[in-house]
């Protein structure tokens, strides 16, 4: 019976001893992937030194197509809009075309807004009645020309490595306002309502 463990442990001991390296090995292959850092939280932060906006008018449309060097998951709030004015009134007033928050990856293929009189109608008309529902609408006296089309990479962003309100966000394109650091783009077209 003694020889026959002398002879099993001769046998399954390098077995054994193998397992146990693997293990350890196993082990500190999974620690140095715990211990790796994440890319998206870069000491480093993030910069922006490119931000370049092709927009064109396309019959109904605005189309435009982004080149930047930001990650793809960036939040980037795009609004088109045009601004009137009431009867007795100087202030410039706002009808939002389009006004949403996207992704950097949404934008680098060409984006399409409509921006035809029916749509500008619609926003008037919604707006009138959300103002008349608290006594506050007016008489149109003027209607601008012009279509105005905003980018702007807001200060709240999903990607830990913009740090708290964009304070790891730097480059060339970086706009500090207030102690806010972002990334802004804008184009008017002459565009009057009528005409499209």
């Amino acid at each position: 019976y003694l020889c026959l463990r002398v002879v099993l442990l001769l046998v399954f001991s390098p077995l054994l001893s193998a397992c146990s390296d693997d293990s350890e090995q196993s082990k500190r292959t999974a620690g140095e992937k715990a211990s790796s850092p994440d890319p998206r939280k870069d000491n480093d932060g993030v910069r922006c030194d490119r931000f370049e906006v092709k927009a064109i008018m396309k019959g109904e449309s605005v189309e435009l197509v982004l080149d930047t060097d930001l990650p793809d998951d960036t939040v980037v709030m795009v609004s088109a809009q045009r601004t009137y004015r009431e009867k007795g009134d100087s202030a410039n007033y706002v009808i939002d075309y389009f006004s949403k928050k996207l992704r950097v990856a949404d934008l680098r293929h060409t984006f399409s807004i409509p921006v035809g009189d029916k749509e500008a109608i619609a926003g008037f008309e919604a707006k009138r009645d959300k103002l008349a529902t608290i006594g506050m609408a007016g008489e149109i006296e003027s209607i601008s020309d012009y279509i105005d089309l905003h980018l702007v990479v807001p200060v709240y962003q999903a990607n830990p490595a913009f740090g708290r309100m964009n304070k790891n966000l730097r480059g060339e394109m970086v706009k500090a306002r207030t102690g806010l650091r972002v990334v802004e783009w804008e184009k008017r077209f002459l565009s009057p309502l009528g005409t499209r």
